[in-house]
């Protein structure tokens, strides 16, 4: 299945969240880097981009994190839960997670939290994660999973796990990344 730019309007692509990442990024992009870098000395060892991301519980995927150190991608373009997920996983309350970032902490209130709701899956997508989840994990990724469920397809779903994981592939291949959905 090739992709092109029209699957992306069909998809819902959010434009504008990506930017060009700069050789200076924001301060809020540095602000980040340093905190995870800072983490590691203070653990004793490096923490990792990969290591934010599990810390977020996979909420937010190592490359969201590499992008937001670079600046590529702005941080109030991110969902409420993936900012929560994110300070947690750098180990700051909120407040300091806004006064870093330069985030308006007005709005943050770690109470607010909504659990994810429970995602229905069609039987072909069921089917592509029990053929593929092994040499593919995020489609194990309930973000992945709604993303992939919330796609307006032109001319119906997949019937087939195989479509649904060429579909997959396509966006992963053109780094297009689920949100919050």
């Amino acid at each position: 299945m090739g992709f092109s730019l029209a699957l992306l309007a069909v998809i819902g692509y959010k434009g504008g969240m990506y930017a060009m990442a700069t050789s200076n990024p924001p301060r809020w992009a540095q602000a980040i880097r340093a905190r995870r870098e800072a983490l590691g000395r203070s653990e004793g060892d490096k923490v990792t981009q990969e290591e934010i991301a599990a810390r977020t519980g996979d909420v937010v995927s190592q490359r969201t994190v590499s992008h937001l150190e670079k600046g590529s991608i702005e941080i109030s373009g991110l969902a409420y839960s993936r900012v929560v997920a994110l300070a947690k996983a750098l180990n700051w309350s909120l407040p300091e997670f806004a006064r870093a970032t330069g985030l308006d902490p007005d709005g943050l209130d770690e109470a607010a939290l909504v659990p994810a709701r429970e995602i229905e899956l069609p039987d072909a997508l069921r089917e592509a994660i029990d053929l593929y989840g092994d040499r593919y994990p995020d489609l194990h990724n309930p973000r992945w999973q709604r993303y992939l469920t919330q796609i307006r397809w032109r001319q119906g779903r997949p019937s087939d796990p195989e479509r649904w994981f060429d579909a997959y592939r396509d966006l992963v291949r053109n780094g297009i990344e689920p949100g919050d959905a």
